[in-house]
């Protein structure tokens, strides 16, 4: 009898490429100045393919904010500008509410206990200086959605995975330091 081991095997760092569709909804907080909702939206091409032991093959694919929503054209480049002297804006988050299913799978032969799955999403936030002279630092920087998939037959594949996450949060410029 096959296992079940549903923790990730390996990471799928995805680049702009693998984006099927993205897509933005990008609004200020009526009764606020600095307060934002970010909805982001999408499909991305994850290619998973099952194990021939049976076993399930779980992989993380990782979504990068700067393809998310630091891209030139992106949302927060459509509203704002970076202060002087700051390396960027990045969206420090309050809130979210992330959703992730398959959108495409594919079974070559006969089905023999295939199974394909999508198994969390998660917000992961990184930290970042937010003053010039590197003395203050925010942790809640939108860094990555990492989504597990899975997938098991041997001719079974996840082909793609569609997204839809929430933010609330504010708009913040960083600090980088110069690479020595």
């Amino acid at each position: 009898m096959a296992t079940l081991n549903l923790t990730p095997d390996n990471y799928l760092n995805l680049t702009p490429d693998n984006y099927v569709t993205r897509n933005w909804v990008f609004r200020q907080w009526p009764t606020s100045d600095t307060d934002w909702l970010l909805v982001l939206t999408g499909i991305v091409e994850v290619d998973v393919t099952g194990d021939a032991d049976g076993n399930w093959n779980c992989v993380t694919a990782i979504l990068f904010a700067g393809d998310l929503v630091g891209q030139p054209g992106g949302p927060i480049d459509q509203v704002a500008k970076p202060p002087a002297g700051a390396t960027g804006l990045g969206f420090t988050v309050a809130e979210w509410a992330p959703y992730a299913a398959l959108n495409s799978v594919f079974n070559l032969e006969y089905s023999v206990n295939a199974g394909y799955a999508v198994n969390e999403i998660r917000v992961e936030l990184g930290s970042l200086p937010t003053n010039p002279d590197f003395s203050q630092e925010r942790d809640d920087f939108l860094w990555t959605l990492e989504i597990d998939v899975a997938a098991r037959d041997t001719d079974g594949q996840v082909l793609r995975v569609g997204y839809n996450v929430t933010l609330s949060g504010q708009i913040t410029p960083y600090y980088l330091r110069p690479a020595i």
